[in-house]
């Protein structure tokens, strides 16, 4: 486990896998982090770091240890993570295609989502948790960590940890505009005690980033499965590195993930699936 330093003007940038045996697909996708983003710090943390990590936090986010598919745990490691040390998360089925700096250059202070193109039906999956960039200790994990300390029992794994998690949280943040308002939730204020976040006025923003941005090819729309089923067989072939070429073409697209899911294919659902 790497130290953090509060003034260090690197981006960290960490991602979850179960070890470090990494399926060709995702470990190209992997390598297009620090080929675009040279100066940024890299972590790559495993089943065992985050258990041990999680192990050694305040009590008051013990429910990050969740129960079912381990998935859930990972997802709350992530949250928890952010709130302590801030940085940008990514899954590995992310590929980058332009530094990261130039986006985050007048949000540094800011939590940064993206958006996704959804139907009317699911939007609530439209902010996913598959790309989350966050200054260190920004209030908003502390309610994000609060909501699902309340849905441990919700069997969904999208709603009790997951994209509809973060969608209902960026609403409640949303209509929140004074830190007396985030704080009059009790588990919030235990949790900002816990971990050590103070929480001032104004309430930092939650910025969600256009779907061309981060999410230009969205699994939930039709006409996108078949370039996203080219790109989950590899990269490298003919067929893929069209479908990369026609997507750095577009100017406002930072990177794009090309939702390989391997937690919702193995039943076992390992730690650091994406």
């Amino acid at each position: 486990m790497e130290r953090h330093h509060v003034n260090d003007p690197a981006l960290r940038v960490f991602q979850t896998w179960r070890d470090e045996t990494l399926p060709d697909v995702l470990r190209d996708a992997h390598l297009s982090w620090p080929r675009v983003n040279a100066d940024d710090r890299y972590s790559l943390f495993g089943d065992s770091c985050i258990i041990w990590w999680l192990s050694r936090q305040h009590p008051s986010i013990s429910h990050c240890f969740q129960p079912g598919p381990f998935i859930r745990t990972v997802d709350m490691f992530r949250y928890a993570y952010l709130a302590r040390y801030g940085g940008l998360y990514v899954d590995l089925d992310f590929y980058c295609l332009r530094p990261v700096a130039t986006l985050l250059a007048q949000r540094r202070q800011h939590v940064v989502l993206g958006s996704m193109e959804t139907p009317p039906s699911l939007r609530s999956h439209s902010i996913p948790n598959a790309w989350m960039y966050s200054p260190r200790a920004h209030p908003f994990w502390l309610l994000v960590l609060a909501m699902a300390q309340e849905r441990v029992t919700e069997e969904f794994i999208e709603s009790a940890t997951g994209p509809i998690l973060l969608f209902d949280a960026v609403a409640q943040y949303g209509s929140m505009s004074t830190a007396a308002e985030l704080l009059s939730m009790p588990s919030v204020r235990n949790i900002a005690g816990g971990i050590q976040v103070l929480v001032t006025d104004p309430l930092p923003p939650v910025t969600i980033l256009a779907p061309t941005v981060l999410y230009p090819l969205s699994w939930a729309i039709a006409g996108d499965r078949g370039a996203l089923e080219k790109l989950r067989h590899g990269l490298r072939s003919d067929e893929s590195a069209a479908i990369i070429r026609s997507l750095r073409e577009k100017r406002e697209t930072t990177c794009f993930t090309f939702w390989f899911r391997s937690w919702s294919r193995d039943g076992s659902l390992s730690a650091g699936d994406s």
